[in-house]
């Protein structure tokens, strides 16, 4: 508890300074008797032989191969060692270059270390998926997967998918309505391919939940009910059950302070949650199986702030050595009808919208972030872009400024506004 979150540790009860203490004070009796023992068995005690910096080495490998975080992962990694050093490095003769090259190996194939790979197979759910560390190992070992290295690339920590969707909840409120086909096809494939990507975080950033004095992260480590949207209440309710990442949220929170951006972390019972997440959650996370961080749309906040919020959620997923994925919830064109239609005729409100809309989409398959840029405030006031399409700023900050193989699933009209799901990494 205290490893993962000090003021958590601190809040529940737990005497973080006493448990320090102890950690440090057993640490270093082990490492006295790890010593003791070692320069027993080697007689001759040197300066080098005792401070070399080939020891820091030694330690990172062994915990990285077998695993952080895991008592069996140290155990795991020094046998892994002394294989490699004893074995492998005498016979090539060159024991610190094999143990490097293998270092560098491990860490972009299997970061979590070999009790990742075995956390995976004990969940028989997650270790069949295509995003777990064993089906990525297993896929580079057995050379089934042509992209190889590359997807393996996707266990490192930090932000490894990012998805622009409506905020809308007719989406699924409306699933069956033909006109929302497309779109809804789009919602599914997003939800498959992070079923295989199995990140351990989905952060959602929502334009529909709105904060206006402090920066709001939804920080309840449970919430579950029943959700009926304020403008669309007579097509019926929405049941929820999501959990958080209060761990990510609660970091979140002290970065943003850190950085003059002033924070507050939510937590009540029964607080409500938007329509846009609540709908985005059951359509690409329907089992709830992924922990969220929720994100509020302060509306005082511009693109530049915004910008800066995303960021933070990109370095606190490394710090915390967590898969991030990033779902932004927002619309293109903002125009929506005042006028009772069927769904079933739903379109763009206007043809000016709708080139638009059609500009934009091709700027970021086009991954042309400077033009993007250029474009925005034009679109924002000639077409309603929607909220000022802060929610491309938070991805933006999210992804570092870099549109990754940006991919325009699909795109169509939700009640006369513009809507795509968009892959943006």
């Amino acid at each position: 508890a205290v490893r993962d979150d000090e003021d958590a540790a601190r809040s529940s009860g737990v005497d973080v300074n006493k448990i320090k203490s102890v950690v440090f004070l057993v640490s270093a009796a082990l490492t006295g008797l790890a010593s003791g023992l070692y320069f027993m068995d080697v007689v001759i005690i040197t300066p080098n032989s005792a401070f070399s910096i080939s020891w820091a080495v030694v330690i990172v490998f062994v915990v990285v191969a077998g695993g952080m975080g895991t008592i069996s992962g140290p155990l795991i990694g020094a046998v892994i060692y002394i294989i490699i050093d004893r074995i492998v490095g005498a016979a090539a003769g060159h024991g610190q270059l094999v143990l490097g090259a293998l270092s560098i190996l491990l860490m972009l194939v299997v970061p979590r270390g070999v009790m990742g790979v075995i956390q995976d197979l004990r969940q028989p759910v997650r270790g069949r998926r295509k995003g777990s560390q064993w089906a990525r190992l297993r896929s580079l070992l057995l050379g089934d997967n042509p992209k190889g290295i590359r997807e393996a690339l996707g266990d490192r920590p930090g932000v490894v998918a990012a998805y622009m969707l409506p905020a809308s909840p007719l989406l699924f409120l409306q699933r069956n309505e033909a006109r929302y086909a497309e779109l809804a096809q789009a919602v599914n494939k997003v939800a498959k391919e992070l079923e295989d990507l199995a990140p351990d975080t989905l952060v959602i950033y929502s334009t529909r939940w709105y904060a206006v004095l402090d920066q709001l992260w939804q920080g309840r480590s449970r919430m579950s009910g029943l959700h009926v949207d304020e403008n669309w209440h007579e097509l019926g309710e929405m049941r929820f059950d999501l959990s958080t990442d209060v761990s990510m949220a609660r970091a979140c929170v002290r970065n943003a302070e850190s950085l003059g951006i002033a924070s507050k972390l939510v937590d009540y019972d029964g607080f409500p949650l938007d329509s846009a997440t609540v709908a985005a959650n059951a359509l690409v996370n329907p089992r709830s199986t992924i922990p969220t961080v929720i994100v509020a749309n302060n509306l005082y906040h511009d693109f530049d702030r915004t910008r800066v919020l995303g960021s933070i959620v990109a370095e606190e997923a490394e710090k915390q050595g967590k898969r991030v994925a990033v779902l932004v919830l927002g619309g293109l064109s903002g125009s929506e009808f005042r006028d009772a239609r069927s769904f079933s005729e739903d379109d763009i409100a206007s043809p000016l919208d709708d080139e638009w809309n059609r500009r934009i989409l091709k700027l970021i398959e086009e991954r042309d972030v400077d033009a993007l840029l250029r474009e925005l405030p034009m679109f924002v006031s000639q077409a309603r872009g929607d909220m000022g399409f802060k929610h491309l700023a938070f991805a933006l900050g999210a992804l570092g400024g870099r549109l990754g193989l940006a991919k325009v699933y699909g795109y169509g009209p939700l009640y006369g506004s513009g809507a795509a799901v968009i892959r943006l990494l």
